[in-house]
């Protein structure tokens, strides 16, 4: 009888007896022998061919005694094998083509076997091994977890070429194999892994040793063998580097039988949020055909392993602590913002400095179509068994029902704790296992992209989640207000229950307590600043909000509308985003929502009562200022909480704002510039300033002014060689006197250019010798 022995992927020795493999030293040696001597039923290895023709029916299938060639088939017996291997072979049939469509049923079936001028055989499109052995069968059900696109159910398990899954767990069914005690298994398995050895044996070799090599690479060839579904990987996503989980890859080798290489493609997950429950959300990465053999790191995805290896390398720490950033925001959170936009797909992106606020559960809900349309929410659910169950749930509705059906449907699966996660309820994504050991692993599969809103500009904005920071709020600013003392202290009092031991969405604290019999009704504070312009009303409303550690959601009527059809929609929209944030909301120059009603107004007369009843319901803390207090429709004034008037600055008031500007400078930029004593002593003491009437922002203005032409006088030195003490070129910027005096002079010029202007407002020029 002939013998032959080889080894297994552990190096133990096995012997081939007969078409039987029984280990050398094995407790189950005396089960495998008298296998042996069984008669055996049928061919272990069955090889058969299935015909189609080019539009892909089954023209006929013929059972073959050897691996299939293309035309040299030789046809065997039948039986219930431990292994089927089907070709599927396109074929040309050349008389039955030339026949009418109503004698095309004249198949393969009716001829001969070796009729040979009924059919060509053009090409073999794939090859697939199906499985009967029951322990194979179970083996494979026993150790495989996660396997996208491969079914295990049934009788009998059917994996194409190149068998990746065999492949990716040979590992596995290995110590399986050695430990399940079962002898048939046993001697099953061994068939297995011979006709795998055979087939792909020298190439999982050679595919490894490229793996473990100082610099590991591959081939596009075996490209499949790097990708096991379930394991992390790494690809670009928003031009950086994130984490994902593959879920399945589709081979090369679909292409070979129209004559082409195909792409490569890695199908993929990641975590997302989609504005209300963080789930898997798919991905996909092509990598083009190339080559002899390609660096694994420098492919578009690759196992995340090959940088793991390395803690300095490995970028896993990061995306933790970036995913947790994000989680961490998705129920909206005030943030400073220093960065460029994650702009949409051939836009440009944008530098942003400011304060925002994180909320892509708001702007899936209220920003305007043109956004979300840029910015589309993520589809959520990956259907890793192919059945089409998940296909058929409605993703895009987030109605109690369709998240209870999306929840159901996913709660079983191995990534069911991925699925479905409401921020509200878990407030960490970290999970601890029994052995205490925390889990960051879903953190680690966050995105980078979050939706915000830009306070300064109002508009929503695709975030970087690197570029967040905790906002540098400045409490003590409200101490900068030219107020009298007791206006202080009562703006203090009355905002102290918005504070930010109270600025949390989902405190518990004990809400405002509201006079008003009806609930939800007038429980907002609301303040009318009113006085001329520059003389702190804009101020006071943005001290507040530092001062409650709240965003400051400033709007103008350009901002809400003045069109009354439309005002009650912007109006809702507004107040509603206020109170999710907890925003101070500040309306400034308000006039035109606040003037008494008339009888023949009726236009503005809407506009009047939709402001009066949005207002009458606002929970929050708002602002409205005007300059025209007396114009008033006498229902605001019953609604409105507290009156603050502002007068024009005095002499001391103007010195006290000077003032709080030099320690601004000294404080955030006193190591770059120096203030000379005498530009001090200009601004604080000389009487031509002293008698220039001008109000808070025009005194900031000047200041800026003075600031942005000492940088300038500096920076032209720098650039003609001017150098520094030890001989190196140095930008020194001072400010001084003079600075100071051409800003102050050029504001007189310009306001005796406009006392000559005609004074009836019939002209717009005056007199151009005093510019």
């Amino acid at each position: 009888m002939d013998t032959s022995t080889a080894k297994t992927e552990d190096g133990k020795n096995y012997v081939l007896v007969g078409g039987d493999e029984t280990p050398e030293s094995s407790s189950s040696s005396g089960n495998a022998t008298a296998l042996k001597d069984e008669p055996a039923q049928c061919p272990e290895i069955v090889y058969k061919v299935q015909y189609k023709d080019f539009s892909g029916d089954i023209k006929g299938t013929k059972l073959l005694d050897a691996p299939y060639k293309l035309k040299k088939a030789s046809y065997g017996a039948t039986g219930t094998p431990i292994l089927e291997v089907l070709y599927s072979v396109t074929v040309w049939f050349p008389k039955i083509y030339k026949k009418g469509k109503g004698e095309e049923k004249d198949t393969l079936q009716e001829k001969e076997k070796d009729d040979k001028e009924n059919f060509d055989e053009r090409s073999m499109e794939d090859k697939e091994l199906i499985i009967h052995s029951e322990g194979i069968i179970k083996a494979l059900r026993a150790i495989v977890d996660y396997y996208p696109g491969q079914s295990l159910l049934g009788d009998t398990i059917s994996i194409k070429e190149p068998f990746s899954i065999l492949v990716h767990f040979r590992q596995e069914l290995q110590e399986y194999k050695e430990t399940c005690g079962d002898a048939e298994a046993y001697h099953h398995i061994g068939i297995l892994q011979k006709y795998l050895a055979d087939n792909l044996g020298d190439k999982i070799l050679e595919e490894d040793q490229r793996y473990i090599k100082p610099t590991p690479v591959a081939t596009f060839e075996m490209l499949w063998m790097l990708f096991k579904p379930g394991m992390d990987v790494y690809a670009q996503l928003d031009d950086q580097r994130g984490g994902f989980v593959v879920q399945s890859c589709r081979p090369h080798l679909e292409g070979l039988k129209f004559g082409y290489i195909a792409p490569f493609k890695v199908i993929m997950w990641y975590l997302d949020f989609d504005g209300r429950m963080v789930g898997r959300r798919p991905h996909e990465v092509v990598i083009a055909p190339f080559e002899g053999e390609r660096e694994i790191t420098s492919l578009k995805v690759f196992p995340a392993k090959f940088l793991d290896t390395n803690q300095e390398l490995s970028p896993r720490k990061k995306l933790e602590d970036r995913g947790e950033k994000f989680y961490s925001m998705l129920m909206g959170k005030q943030m400073d913002y220093k960065g460029y936009s994650m702009a949409a797909v051939k836009k440009p992106k944008r530098f942003h400095e400011g304060r925002v606020v994180v909320d892509q559960g708001s702007f899936y809900t209220y920003a305007d179509w043109e956004e979300t349309d840029k910015h589309p929410a993520p589809t959520l659910g990956v259907d890793d068994d192919n059945s089409g169950i998940l296909a058929g749930l409605h993703y895009d509705c987030n109605c109690d029902e369709c998240m209870d059906t999306r929840r159901a449907a996913s709660g079983n699966t191995k990534w069911g704790s991925y699925e479905n996660i409401d921020p509200r309820d878990t407030p960490s994504l970290a999970i601890t296992n029994e052995a205490g050991l925390v889990d960051r692993h879903r953190y680690f599969l966050c995105p980078r992209r979050i939706m915000g809103f830009d306070l300064k500009s109002k508009k929503w904005q695709a975030l970087d989640v690197d570029c967040c920071r905790a906002p540098r709020i400045k409490t003590e600013a409200i101490e900068n207000l030219v107020l009298p003392s007791d206006k202080q202290e009562l703006i203090k009092a009355l905002v102290h229950k918005y504070s930010s031991s109270r600025n949390k969405k989902n405190s518990k604290t004990e809400a405002t307590w509201s006079a008003d019999p009806i609930p939800n009704k007038g429980e907002g504070q609301i303040f009318l600043l009113h006085g001329p312009p520059g003389a702190g009303k804009t101020f006071t409303a943005e001290c507040v909000a530092e001062f409650t550690s709240r965003p400051l959601l400033s709007l103008t009527c350009g901002d809400i509308g003045t069109d009354e059809f439309t005002v009650e929609e912007s109006l809702s929209k507004w107040f509603k985003l206020a109170e999710i944030w907890g925003a101070v909301m500040l309306i400034d120059e308000a006039d035109v929502y606040l003037e008494r009603r008339e009888v023949n107004e009726l236009t503005r007369n809407g506009l009047v009562s939709v402001f009066l009843r949005a207002m009458e319901y606002y929970r929050g803390i708002l602002f409205l200022t005007t300059n025209r207090v007396g114009h008033f429709d006498p229902a605001f004034f019953s609604r409105i909480h507290v009156y603050i008037g502002y007068r024009p600055l005095d002499s001391e008031g103007r010195k006290r704002i000077w003032v709080q500007f030099f320690q601004k400078l000294e404080t955030e930029r006193g190591d770059e510039i120096s203030v000379k004593a005498g530009a001090k002593r200009y601004v604080l003491s000389d009487d031509v300033l002293k008698d220039i009437e001008w109000n808070g922002r025009e005194i900031r203005n000047a200041f800026q002014t003075a600031v942005a032409l000492a940088e300038y006088e500096a920076e032209q030195k720098l650039k003609k060689g001017v150098e520094g003490d030890g001989g190196e070129k140095k930008l020194e910027i001072e400010l001084r006197q003079d600075h100071f005096e051409k800003v102050v002079e050029m504001s007189d010029n310009f306001k005796k250019y406009l006392s000559t202007v005609d004074e009836d407002g019939k002209g717009d020029r005056g007199d151009d010798s005093m510019l």
